[in-house]
């Protein structure tokens, strides 16, 4: 069954270490497109559900595959927008950064990242596009927050 490329990237940075301390364990706070409610904290320095005061929202902007003379091929160009977000402007860019290494370490070519352990590939098909920062009022609060946009490889087959 083809699992889409956005829950293949949320399951792998679900088992970082790293990213769990910025987003929680349970739950791990990385969803699509909008943000749950309830997931950034009310005020600065109070810890979100599942601890650590950031967030991700994810949007599959775009995927492309190609078509070969014997049919469809199974690796697809994705283009995504990650939308780290935070009350505090420090702690989001760190998590964006955070965010931004994990990227270069993983490949979704290949069905063995997702053996376990995970394992690094000799290639990285993931590209960052872009990196911007916005703000984005919530009720009664100011979040602060940085958008990467990436394109990666992905295989249809697994």
């Amino acid at each position: 069954m083809r699992t889409p490329v956005g829950e293949k990237i949320v399951t792998l940075a679900s088992a970082s270490s790293t990213l769990q301390t910025l987003f929680g364990v349970h739950p791990f706070r990385w969803t699509k497109w909008p943000l749950t409610q309830g997931y950034i904290p009310k005020r600065r320095g109070d810890l979100a559900p599942g601890g650590g005061t950031s967030s991700v929202r994810y949007k599959l902007i775009s995927a492309v595959s190609a078509v070969l003379q014997q049919g469809q091929s199974t690796l697809e160009m994705c283009r995504l927008q990650i939308d780290v977000m935070d009350l505090s402007p420090e702690v989001c860019d760190r998590s964006a950064f955070a965010i931004e290494d994990f990227l270069g370490t993983i490949n979704l070519v290949t069905g063995q990242q997702f053996g376990s352990p995970v394992v690094t590939p000799n290639n990285f098909p993931t590209f960052l596009n872009n990196r911007r920062e916005f703000i984005e009022p919530l009720p009664s609060v100011v979040c602060y927050g940085i958008s990467i946009d990436l394109q990666c490889w992905n295989s249809t087959l697994n």
